[in-house]
């Protein structure tokens, strides 16, 4: 009887530090505070157009690891025999520094690689790579004119991409991304 108490005294303790853990999945989104919802509007095709967070900062993705301080580190995932994964990388000031994400389609694999520069507020640059059995497709993106809601987020902003095609021909454009953030209540989130 001692043993079963004791045991449940410790699984009620787990669970309220699982559950009143604070996760950071909305910096993987360059965005912080109690975010509910992120929608973008951008002509980068791999740029999310929505999601969504639980009011403890977590994303939709369930098999996702965290570190010690709430920010997330990736999953894998072995599915017919082939590893995918998705792995983030974090500097000392907790921004996302790079990503690593790797999948199967059709029996081909994919490698997207993300390496971040930032300026001392701002994501100032972005190197996307995205590798596979055909070559490998080049983004360099800068981005400026940054504009922020009243919780520090950022909403707007220009961007400036140089592709460069697996064959080595090189293109430029520059468009602008907005965001909408919807927030949880900070006194109904606790």
């Amino acid at each position: 009887m001692r043993a079963n108490l004791l045991f449940t005294l410790i699984a009620l303790l787990f669970c309220s530090y699982v559950h009143a853990r604070e996760f950071h999945f909305p910096a993987v989104y360059d965005a912080c505070g109690p975010v509910k919802e992120i929608k973008t509007d951008s002509e980068n095709p791999l740029v999310k157009k929505k999601v969504k967070f639980d009011k403890h900062g977590r994303g939709g993705i369930a098999m996702m690891k965290y570190n010690d301080a709430g920010y997330p580190e990736g999953f894998e995932l072995n599915a017919l025999g082939k590893l995918n994964f998705q792995k983030y990388f974090w500097n000392k000031d907790c921004r996302l520094d790079s990503v690593a994400v790797k999948f199967h389609v059709i029996g081909k694999a994919e490698l997207i690689t993300v390496k971040n520069a930032y300026s001392d507020k701002n994501l100032e640059s972005q190197i996307i790579r995205i590798s596979d059995d055909n070559g490998q497709l080049e983004f360099r993106m800068t981005f400026k004119d940054y504009s922020y809601d009243d919780q520090g987020n950022w909403i707007f902003r220009t961007v400036s991409r140089t592709t460069v095609a697996p064959d080595g021909k090189v293109s430029e454009s520059q468009f602008d991304e907005t965001r909408s953030i919807k927030y949880y209540d900070i006194d109904k989130a606790k």
